[in-house]
């Protein structure tokens, strides 16, 4: 009985040791909603032990969470924004060597036609920083970002998919 305890006191103590840290904003001309992904960092291992999305519509009103654990990051990605029941804009591992401790390549992956499902993708990379306990985006030439604006693609004055991603840097 008492190892049970001490189970469920280490195993509360694991997780009152995280700190989350924001790694970039979404927005898109589509519609006012932002999204929010940031990782959860154990301050013991300092490995990121999930990844959060938090969603809050134009009122600043939260209409949206999810986590991911490094399964599923690595078996189905991280869907970033979804619409009408499809996945918009997704981030998946670039390979099998990402972690979620040394980061590494993932590729954001977005549909750029909803008429014939073609499909776009551009890679970032989850950097972890010298001081051991934090992470930041860069891009595929190592310029640093943490904001992501989706641009519509659109035909005939309607969305028909995702243009292009733009990244860029706020302090």
């Amino acid at each position: 009985m008492k190892w049970f305890i001490c189970l469920g006191l280490a195993l509360l103590s694991f997780s009152v040791f995280a700190k989350e840290q924001l790694l970039t904003t979404i927005t898109s001309d589509v519609d006012k909603e932002v999204s929010y992904l940031s990782v959860d960092i154990d301050d013991v291992s300092k490995e990121i032990t999930k990844m959060i999305l938090k969603t809050k519509n134009s009122s600043g009103v939260e209409t949206g969470s999810r986590e991911f654990d490094y399964d599923e990051v690595m078996s189905k990605g991280v869907v970033l924004l979804n619409k009408e029941g499809r996945d918009v804009v997704s981030l998946k591992p670039a390979d099998k060597a990402f972690n979620f401790f040394n980061a590494g390549t993932m590729r954001v992956i977005y549909l750029y036609s909803g008429i014939n499902n073609s499909t776009r993708e551009v890679k970032i990379n989850l950097v972890p920083l010298a001081d051991g306990g934090s992470y930041h985006l860069t891009t595929e030439n190592g310029t640093k970002t943490n904001q992501m604006f989706v641009k519509a693609n659109k035909a005939l004055g309607r969305v028909i998919g995702i243009k292009e991603i733009q990244f860029s840097f706020k302090n």
